[in-house]
């Protein structure tokens, strides 16, 4: 990757982390608008839509869906999409989730990201 494209990488990469701090707060996920993961998660998404486009530089387009993107794959990483309740007792009151659901749940709605992102995948040659 030449010096130019790191650049405008760069400056998209610090667009983007505005843009899901913001999105996080709108949600009232302050501590993880803060949260010391949020780069390296967004840097993962950015690269895998690259990979997955085969483009050079992100489109300001998916901006949004990066942003949504990476709230998605933080919540995650530390736990906070729940799975649905597997088990419930009444009695003394226990209640057990199915840890999959929250990976399935994830995986159904990167499907979702998919379609957007196929508007803008290239062939490689």
């Amino acid at each position: 990757m030449n010096e130019k494209l790191k650049l405008k990488l760069q400056q998209k990469l610090a667009s983007l982390a505005l843009l899901t701090k913001r999105r996080l707060r709108l949600n009232n996920n302050l501590d993880l608008a803060e949260s010391e993961h949020l780069d390296y998660l967004l840097e993962e998404v950015v690269r895998r839509v690259l990979n997955y486009c085969n483009l050079d530089v992100i489109p300001d387009e998916l901006d949004y869906t990066i942003a949504r993107m990476t709230d998605l794959a933080l919540k995650q990483a530390l736990g906070q999409l729940d799975g649905e309740a597997k088990t419930i007792k009444v009695g003394d009151t226990s209640v057990s989730f199915d840890a999959d659901a929250a990976t399935k749940a994830l995986n159904s709605l990167m499907g979702d990201f998919e379609g957007e992102l196929n508007e803008f995948r290239r062939l490689r040659w």
